[in-house]
């Protein structure tokens, strides 16, 4: 009885330890927090929906906060939309994966933009 209890000791203690090294994997490849994904504070008060069904924009991914400030011509921007003759382009901060909400959400709020939505 003592062989089949060592073994099921073995086998726990080896999970636990794949466990371990599997959260220390998590914590470590999260992404780090850069300047432009800082939570944002402005709420827009007046908004105008969406009225067009179908856009289409070149999206210009920006690795810092000072090159959308550059692109976008307005220091402090989190994003921009442009519209000239060549097009629509959406000025925004690279997403550092799936989970980085503030770039998805500028992302979005951009792309809106090109869908004719409006805000104060």
């Amino acid at each position: 009885m003592s062989k089949i209890m060592e073994k099921i000791f073995s086998v726990v203690y080896a999970a636990c330890i794949l466990m371990l090294f599997y959260a220390l994997y998590q914590f470590v490849s999260q992404p780090k927090e850069t300047q432009f994904q800082q939570p944002r504070q402005k709420l827009y008060y007046k908004y105008v929906p969406p009225n067009i069904s179908r856009s289409a924009a070149e999206v210009v991914w920006a690795d810092s906060s000072e090159e959308i400030g550059k692109l976008c011509d307005i220091p402090g921007a989190y994003g921009c939309r442009i519209k000239d003759a060549e097009g629509e382009r959406i000025i925004a901060p690279r997403p550092r994966n799936f989970n980085d909400l503030p770039a998805l959400q500028t992302l979005g709020h951009e792309f809106l933009h090109t869908l004719g939505a409006q805000h104060d």
